[in-house]
């Protein structure tokens, strides 16, 4: 799902999970309300509406993250595709042990018309988070 800034031009990028699933590592999160997969093409992706540049990533959970140690949240791109290879981009939240929420307000990405973006986590997370970041378009 996005949401269009008019006054700024471009969209924010908001995925979910369901305070009813468990975010597992290494799975993929997408715009749709699933939960959480660990195939990424069965994962509804954001697709870029024009090229521009994605930033300011924020994380927020409704539980505290309990599994020890840092959460690695990362954003992943790949090209339209009928069989997208993602990457992973520079955009990635630190989760503390017992924290909440992260952000990365220094890091961004590029992306095309077309291109596909998900998120995923390196470890285990209960349910219940929001991930968001802002699409800029580029204006040439």
């Amino acid at each position: 799902m996005s949401v269009y800034l008019p006054i700024i031009g471009g969209a924010v990028l908001k995925f979910y999970v369901s305070p009813t699933n468990i975010w597992t590592a290494n799975y993929f999160v997408g715009i749709a309300a699933d939960a959480p997969n660990p195939v990424s093409s069965q994962v509804i992706p954001w697709i870029a509406p024009g090229p521009g540049t994605v930033s300011d990533l924020a994380v927020q959970g409704l539980a505290r993250q309990t599994t020890g140690g840092t959460l690695h949240l990362t954003m992943l791109k790949a090209a339209g595709s009928v069989t997208p290879s993602y990457s992973a981009t520079a955009l990635s939240a630190e989760i503390l042990n017992q924290a909440g929420n992260g952000q990365d307000a220094a890091n961004s990405f590029d992306v095309e018309l077309g291109d596909m973006v998900l998120v995923t986590l390196d470890g285990n997370w209960s349910g219940g988070q929001s991930v968001s970041a802002r699409w800029k378009p580029r204006v040439s």
